[in-house]
């Protein structure tokens, strides 16, 4: 019984840890946006955001589709809603 909850406590964490990384992307995403508007696309603070934006949604969707052979869609979705909190911290 308490093994099969510590699953479940870390599943969560993981969880939320992938939501954190989501929360992260969108930042990039804005950091990405902002920095080529004032140097252009091919500028070198552009192009870190953009790889890193790339690398950190891959990783957001390869950890989702785990999530989702674990999880029920509601449930999910429900936590994903943690990512407003996640991206002001």
């Amino acid at each position: 019984m308490q093994k099969r909850r510590n699953k479940k406590v870390r599943e969560i964490f993981f969880l939320h840890a992938t939501i954190f990384i989501l929360a992260i992307s969108f930042v990039m995403s804005k950091l990405a946006a902002e920095s080529m508007s004032q140097y252009g696309l091919f500028s070198l603070p552009c192009m870190r955001s953009l790889f890193f934006y790339g690398i950190l949604t891959v990783i957001y969707a390869t950890a989702w589709q785990h999530h989702l052979e674990k999880f029920e869609l509601s449930f999910l979705y429900t936590n994903r809603s943690f990512y407003m909190i996640w991206s002001q911290i």
